[in-house]
């Protein structure tokens, strides 16, 4: 079918550039084009038409369901397969981009293997669909051929007998009373009997009755009407397999224009049909589990709905999402990520009864339909057995896991009752379980719609937030404990938000994380950590060095080392002057490029931090494998001191070890003196809290400097 084509639209050059080069990935041979203006991306499909179409939901001139409108109404590309990217939090929004027309959706951050697979399986879905297309094209071919030689009959009727013996397709012509005049090998052959011993004999007394009636009655509409009948489909058995053909019935015509038979000629479409319902079922089905898809599960939810309504019961909808199975994902691999996902849809799928469905609505995310209910109490109890199965361990290639989930309910009639609207209030409990701690399910209810409007709308504030300069560092000063003078600061994000005030990481991180503006955020907190340490230097103000959180997203998806390099080079700092800090999970999760990405920043002079140390996956063997220069012991180990015997045996323990490997510690959370004198004795090199001094502003900590002894910066 030739070389594939995809268009992706998307109006940050950053998204571009990624989508691009993992559906590059794919095939060499696949012709990427980008748009970041989805207006200049229809202009573009006017005179071309793509294989798939990848969309960003969230773009300034026009979001995604518009653009996904203004397509379909394209008839060249009314059935392109479109994907639409959205945020997790964007649920109404991928609900109107599969209103308007969208094949699919995916989460962002987006997935490496989950967009892979997607955009795999939709070429796909597009190559067969277009072999399709030309193959349905040429049987209307060959069925107009054979209406055209109706006329043929007669002089050259020997040379025609031979030019329809070898065109593959059944051509019989009977006159009015239905005896054969004409039959080619081909149909000679389905029939089992010679050509010969058809031609003056009831052709429709060789079918089965049922078939015979339907062939008689269709002759007698011909020649009753003298108009053709195109096109119409017919099962044929022949040894035993049932095939499908094209059947297209003619009249016959004598010199003087009367009609004196039919001609019928049929086509095997039987391939064309399997193809279809492969398509078909491709179109309905996930391709990894091979459970019904959102499609699939929507229109099972509408019919599963008009029957309670009729019925007087309840249907229940069952949201389900895997608690950390991104954690899975990321230290197992992708391939033990999907073999969880198969496990835990096999599951889900022995849970059921007799007309109930599952289905896998994307990434770990599964739906399930409960009818004929008659209180929310048994929803309840079917919502604790399925967890209850699903709560266990698991065997992943060689290394068990332990996995639970939650679950949101939403009832019908009780919530809602279109299906678009009960899977939107379902997600909302979900999201309302994961909050409780995972591992447990809640009912939706209506406080549930302002937390999600309030979501959204922080989300389009976030968006804009950079470009109105609503974001602000604040510093904490981190002191050496043995001589309480103040070596390092960290830069700590504040949004000074134009309606809510001032507000901290944890009111809107999750938010930028889940839909990936941590990424532009997070290089603006770089870029102005290292400007204003240049700024404080050129004064004289005598902070030595600065540190800076990174995300997991910004090294999954950037080039880390150039950001830092360029942040250092544009501000002119000594690279010692910077130490980044990071979160175990990254570590584990991708320790061999995280290693090279490390080593590479250690080389450049950059130090590097492991930020809340003892929470996480904690592993004394990427301790000693990888770049680090210092252990930030989690405020969990500290809070309790000078009282709690077990805590202040592990922080004793990790500053001991952290030694012997050659690595610095701070303890986070200091809050007392009393906690201060312990600390300093156990032998932690420095301390950070309230007690040492609060976060605050560049000028705020500008004056604290002024007041209190500062360590003298030396080389790394």
């Amino acid at each position: 079918m030739g070389t594939q084509q995809v268009l992706i639209v998307d109006d940050r050059p950053t998204n571009q550039n990624i989508f691009a080069r993992l559906t590059s990935a794919l095939d060499p041979d696949i012709v990427v084009k980008t748009c970041g203006d989805p207006r200049e991306a229809l202009t573009l499909i006017e005179g071309w038409t793509p294989d798939l179409i990848i969309v960003d939901f969230s773009m300034p001139e026009m979001n995604g369901a518009e653009f996904t409108r203004a397509v379909r109404r394209r008839p060249a590309t009314h059935e392109v397969p479109i994907v639409v990217i959205t945020a997790y939090d964007d649920r109404d929004f991928r609900l109107l981009a599969l209103e308007a027309g969208a094949t699919d959706f995916l989460q962002s951050p987006v997935d490496r293997r989950e967009f892979q697979s997607r955009a795999r399986t939709l070429l796909a879905f597009r190559r067969q669909q277009l072999s399709a297309q030309v193959r349905a094209a040429e049987y209307e071919t060959d069925a107009a051929l054979g209406n055209a030689l109706s006329t043929l009959f007669g002089d050259g009727a020997a040379l025609m007998g031979q030019v329809l013996d070898a065109v593959p397709v059944m051509v019989a012509a009977t006159d009015r009373d239905g005896r054969c005049l004409f039959v080619n090998a081909h149909q000679a052959a389905i029939s089992g009997r010679a050509p010969a011993a058809l031609v003056g004999s009831d052709i429709a007394a060789t079918y089965p009755a049922d078939r015979a009636e339907r062939d008689r009655a269709a002759n007698a509409r011909v020649l009753e009407g003298g108009s053709a009948i195109p096109g119409y489909e017919e099962e044929i058995e022949r040894d035993g397999v049932r095939l499908i053909y094209l059947v297209h019935k003619a009249p016959l015509r004598d010199g003087q224009g009367e009609v004196t038979g039919v001609l019928t000629s049929a086509i095997d479409i039987t391939g064309r049909k399997r193809a279809e319902t492969h398509l078909n079922h491709m179109a309905r089905h996930d391709a990894l589990t091979g459970l019904p898809n959102r499609i699939l599960f929507r229109d099972r939810l509408q019919s599963a709905v008009a029957k309670a309504q009729a019925d007087g019961n309840r249907v229940a909808v069952y949201l389900l999402d895997l608690d950390r199975f991104k954690f899975v994902n990321d230290t197992r691999g992708h391939r033990a990520g999907d073999l969880l996902l198969e496990k835990v849809a096999a599951t889900v799928g022995r849970m059921l009864k007799p007309g109930e469905c599952a289905a896998r609505l994307g990434g770990d995310e599964f739906a399930v339909l409960i009818g004929g209910l008659d209180t929310p109490d048994e929803a309840a109890q079917r919502a604790e057995a399925l967890l209850a199965a699903i709560d266990r361990t698991y065997s992943l290639e060689g290394h068990d896991v332990v996995l639970s989930a939650s679950l949101g309910i939403a009832l019908s009639p009780d919530h809602a009752t279109a299906p678009d609207e009960l899977l939107r209030t379902a997600d909302l409990a979900m999201y309302a379980a994961k909050a409780a701690g995972g591992n447990t399910f809640r009912f939706f209810h209506h406080e549930m719609n302002w937390a999600a409007q309030t979501a959204v709308a922080l989300e389009a504030d976030l968006h804009a937030a950079i470009d109105r300069q609503e974001f602000e560092l604040f510093y904490q000063p981190v002191s050496a404990a043995r001589t309480g003078a103040i070596v390092s600061a960290e830069a700590l994000l504040r949004w000074n938000h134009p309606v809510k005030g001032r507000l901290g990481p944890g009111d809107f991180l999750r938010c930028a994380e889940e839909t990936g503006m941590i990424i532009p955020i997070g290089g603006w907190v770089l870029r102005e950590a290292c400007r204003q340490l240049a700024a404080w230097r050129a004064r004289g103000v005598p902070i030595p060095r600065v540190s800076v959180n990174l995300s997991a997203l910004q090294f999954q998806r950037t080039d880390v080392f150039a950001l830092v390099r360029q942040a250092v080079s544009d501000s002119g700092l000594e690279p010692d002057c910077l130490e980044l800090e990071i979160v175990e999970s990254l570590l584990v999760a991708n320790r061999q490029a995280a290693a090279e990405t490390l080593q590479r920043l250690r080389d450049f002079g950059v130090r590097v931090a492991v930020d809340d140390f003892g929470t996480g996956y904690s592993s004394l063997q990427y301790l000693r494998d990888l770049p680090v220069d210092r252990l930030k012991i989690d405020r969990s180990f500290v809070s309790a001191l000078p009282y709690a015997a077990k805590d202040a045996a592990i922080v004793h323990a990790i500053t001991s070890m952290a030694h012997d490997l050659g690595l610095e510690t701070t303890a986070e959370g200091v809050e007392t003196e009393e906690q201060q004198v312990m600390l300093r004795a156990i032998g932690c090199d420095h301390l950070q809290g309230y007690h040492i001094g609060r976060p605050q502003s560049a000028l705020g900590l500008e004056a604290l400097l002024a007041s209190r002894p500062v360590a003298h910066r030396r080389a790394s």
